[in-house]
């Protein structure tokens, strides 16, 4: 499930191949503590792709209080992290939450699938593509015979 979550969201959704993954590796989910006061953070999967892209993926069966603040602290943690001392932030990759949600978090649009990203909103302008939180709300998946008949291969 895990891997098609993947691909669904990054093979079939950029122009012809441009990100296409042909590798992914298990990484260790365990985010550790660096220092005595900072939270200790275990994500449910941690992967890392082909383009060095960290793919966090997260799966709920309920809402927790405070679910989105958590998935915005959780790709913002996977994306610090890459650097270490004397590093450019231009070696950043970028880091992408994929959430998979039994309920809805949003009622409003009805939608399976939506992308966050951090971009101007009067303007449109996109800052940076580093960051990316993906919601698949499965209560607004719609499977039915036709659906499953014209299911495209993953």
């Amino acid at each position: 499930m895990i891997c098609c979550c993947i691909y669904y969201l990054y093979d079939t959704s950029h122009p012809a191949g441009r990100h296409r993954i042909t590798r992914i590796e298990f990484v260790n989910p365990i985010q550790l503590k660096r220092g005595a006061d900072d939270k200790l953070c275990v994500l449910d999967i941690l992967a890392v792709d082909d383009h060095a892209r960290r793919l966090n993926i997260e799966v709920q069966i309920a809402l927790p209080a405070g679910m989105a603040q958590r998935l915005v602290y959780y790709v913002s943690r996977t994306f610090v992290d890459q650097l270490q001392e004397g590093q450019n932030y231009t070696e950043l990759r970028p880091s992408i939450c994929i959430c998979v949600l039994a309920g809805q978090l949003f009622v409003t649009p009805p939608a399976l699938h939506l992308d966050f990203r951090l971009r101007d909103h009067e303007h449109s302008l996109t800052l940076t593509d580093d960051l990316h939180i993906h919601l698949l709300q499965l209560n607004y998946l719609q499977v039915t015979e036709e659906t499953v008949y014209h299911a495209t291969p993953v």
